[in-house]
């Protein structure tokens, strides 16, 4: 008998921490992001964003 290991999944990222990362990367999305949100005028995305940006210590 022949052993063989179990294949592991890739560990996926989610939306978040893929937001939080383009937002280091790249300060002029981050701030494209958000005046498009400021301008949709949705409480709810606004604040979303805003956790986003604000757990982005590079910015």
């Amino acid at each position: 008998m022949s052993k063989t290991k179990a294949s592991k999944k890739p560990a996926s990222r989610g939306y978040e921490d893929a937001s939080v990362e383009s937002f280091r990367r790249d300060r002029k999305y981050a701030a494209a992001c958000l005046d498009q949100v400021l301008a949709d005028g949705d409480q709810q995305e606004l604040m979303l964003a805003l956790r986003r940006l604000s757990i982005a210590p590079a910015l």
